[in-house]
């Protein structure tokens, strides 16, 4: 028994370093960095800057005022449990936060599989080890969105999801009405979101274990009981959740019927023949369902059924998140009919021989990485430095900025990236207010053929939100636009940011070029040249990307 257990460890721990192995490119198989890593979407930059301000202040109970155009005593409404141990791992470790950012995510996808590993195993440990492979699919695109996009709140949520599965299959447990109210809670701190999602898992687990006879009156009571602790113990993060549905913010569910590769992720994305296999998998869900109805443990084959189906017709905006973790569920279809098989008397021998499953399911995820490696080579060598991370000269640019402007400076940057939506998240981790020219204000002004006034817009969170003084309990929207300073011009800035020249990545060709001088940072230096010609201004910081130019006089006529 103590060599089988040794064994199992063994092959765990082979399992986690495989997984780790996979998320290598997302760091470049490097621990600290002296830039972010795959910070692949601007809502990534959002995350750092909030678990930055917990890590200066030690408080998320405001927001830093750069966010708000230096207004104090604005709140956020995002769910803080995932901020507030980032900001912690940092403190504890010492390592920079957007390394943590980026390696808190990654094992909280590993932790995810592991958790979904033990509830399978609790059926039967075989079909466990046979519906590890798949999961290693969770690391290639489109399903490693969950850890280049910046849904990180979101991941942190799936985690007390796939430990509420474990609750629902052990509500016999000491305690465990109070621990699933722990779960619950969590789950609405980490990601208010995944409640939602509970709603269809344990609906459709209830559903099917009170027509199996195996979830009775007893079990609704401890699961009242959790919905009620959590209530009590997340009122503030419940309300907030509901104001912002109700004003239709990005929470609202959306139907998504088209956009980007991972919002409309389908069977077709687990390529080299899987998604057939998970199809008859699905099958024999419904199959083991019925043959094994007097084991309660039965019910975990709703877990990959519900998480097929919700998607499919109920493809909305957050809910589609399921999908990045589809590798776990729908690998306990394809390992079921792996196990299927195997149970056949043509394979009496080793059907219950622990080593050749250990194997067999080692042999299967080689099979899958080495399809992934031909499939995707080029693509995985370069993940780190895609989408909105930044090279060293754009972070070196705006860490010079945090370390040598003054808290209230006022920062316009002239052009940073080739990003017209959204892109002023980037700008989060200068700490300071920040304002900047459209990019198609300066391909009007190209089009024009000279320098001109530019229209400024100001960079700041989308929302403004304060604590309602009559009830704690509720946060008050105010109207952005009583802050915002209009018709700003140049002359009105501490610093002027001004790009020189551009980079680009041909993700098919590997090919990466730098220095690339177009016409938009062509205009930037004709642009920064005509201010260096007033004595307003003085050039502080220069590099071949990017210049920076100090306003002596911000507020006098200068242009």
């Amino acid at each position: 028994m103590k060599g089988n257990k040794a064994l199992e460890g063994i092959f765990i721990i082979a399992y986690i370093g495989i997984f780790l192995w996979m998320c290598g490119p997302f760091l470049k198989y490097l621990v600290i960095h002296d830039r972010p890593m795959a910070f692949v979407s601007t809502d990534s930059y959002a995350w750092y800057t909030y678990s930055k301000g917990i890590y200066d202040s030690g408080s998320f109970k405001y927001t830093p005022s750069f966010l708000n155009l230096g207004m104090e005593g604005f709140t956020s409404p995002e769910p803080p449990l995932f901020l507030q141990l980032n900001a912690f791992m940092a403190h504890a470790t010492g390592l920079p936060l957007y390394d943590i950012q980026i390696l808190l995510v990654m094992l909280m996808v590993i932790l995810i599989i592991l958790i979904f590993f033990v509830i399978v195993r609790s059926y039967n440990p075989f079909l466990a080890y046979l519906s590890l492979p798949l999961c290693i699919i969770t690391f290639t695109w489109p399903f490693d969105a969950s850890i280049i996009f910046g849904i990180i709140p979101a991941v942190f949520g799936f985690v007390f999801l796939f430990v509420s599965f474990f609750m629902m299959l052990n509500m016999d447990l000491k305690y465990s009405a109070a621990i699933m109210g722990l779960v619950f809670s969590a789950m609405v701190m980490g990601h208010t979101v995944r409640v939602f999602e509970f709603v269809f898992f344990g609906g459709v687990f209830i559903i099917i274990g009170f027509v199996l006879k195996r979830v009775n009156l007893g079990f609704l009571k401890k699961l009242a009981i959790a919905g009620g602790i959590a209530s009590i113990t997340t009122v503030y993060h419940l309300v907030i959740f509901w104001q912002r549905y109700s004003e239709g913010s990005s929470f609202n569910f959306v139907p998504l019927d088209q956009g980007a590769r991972y919002l409309t992720i389908t069977l077709k994305d687990f390529k080299f023949g899987t998604q057939y296999v998970i199809l008859a998998g699905l099958a024999l869900c419904v199959y083991f369902l019925i043959k094994e109805r007097k084991n309660i443990k039965c019910l975990i084959f709703t877990f990959p059924l519900t998480g097929f189906l919700l998607v499919h017709f109920f493809r909305v905006n957050k809910i589609y998140q399921v999908t990045f973790f589809w590798p776990s569920l729908l690998g306990l279809a394809l390992g079921l009919v792996i196990f299927f098989v195997l149970r056949l008397n043509l394979f009496s021998v080793i059907q219950d021989n622990k080593i050749f499953h250990f194997w067999l399911s080692l042999f299967i995820a080689w099979l899958l990485i080495l399809q992934i490696h031909y499939a995707s080579r080029g693509y995985r060598e370069i993940i780190s430095d895609t989408g909105t991370t930044p090279n060293q000269a754009q972070w070196s640019a705006l860490m010079w900025i945090r370390e040598n402007t003054k808290p209230d400076d006022k920062i316009l940057f002239v052009y940073f990236n080739d990003y017209p939506e959204d892109f002023e998240y980037l700008l989060f981790p200068t700490e300071r207010q920040m304002h900047y020219i459209p990019l198609e204000d300066i391909d009007f002004a190209l089009k024009q053929g000279c320098i001109v006034n530019h229209i400024i817009k100001d960079y700041s969170v989308p929302f403004f939100y304060k604590r309602d003084p009559d009830f704690p309990l509720k946060i008050v929207k105010v109207d952005k636009s009583q802050y915002v300073r209009s018709n700003m011009t140049v002359c009105d800035f501490d610093y002027v940011y001004g790009k020189r020249s551009v980079d680009t990545i041909d993700i098919k060709g590997v090919n990466r070029q730098t220095g690339i001088f177009d016409r938009r940072t062509e205009y930037v230096v004709n642009f920064m040249n005509e201010l260096k010609k007033r004595d307003n201004f003085e050039l502080v910081f220069l590099i071949d990307e990017a210049a920076i130019l100090k306003n002596n006089r911000p507020g006098e006529a200068c242009v």
